[in-house]
């Protein structure tokens, strides 16, 4: 029983333990913080994105207008309340 342990169950839970923090790591983590805009689940303040604002600092524009399009994004869907909640993923608010 123990040549199973040491040969199989150790092996196959470190592979299964290495990747999983490695699809869920740090930087996934910074990502996720990107569900503040989904409608349903919006935010109030563009600071819970930060972590998201940091990583892809490179491809946007500058905080000062991201801060701004955060602000219009938030009005738009806190004025339609009902259809906020009907949008549940990030994809279906594109729609």
């Amino acid at each position: 029983m123990s040549y199973y342990r040491i040969n199989l169950y150790i092996p196959l839970f470190d592979g299964l333990c290495t990747h999983l923090n490695n699809r869920y790591g740090p930087t996934q983590k910074k990502a996720l913080s990107l569900m503040g805009l989904i409608p349903a689940f919006i935010s109030d303040g563009v600071e819970i994105l930060q972590p998201a604002i940091h990583l892809y600092s490179v491809l946007l524009p500058s905080e000062h207008e991201i801060s701004s399009e955060f602000t219009i994004w938030k009005h738009k869907w806190w004025q339609q309340p009902k259809q906020a909640a009907q949008i549940p993923t990030a994809t279906a608010s594109l729609q």
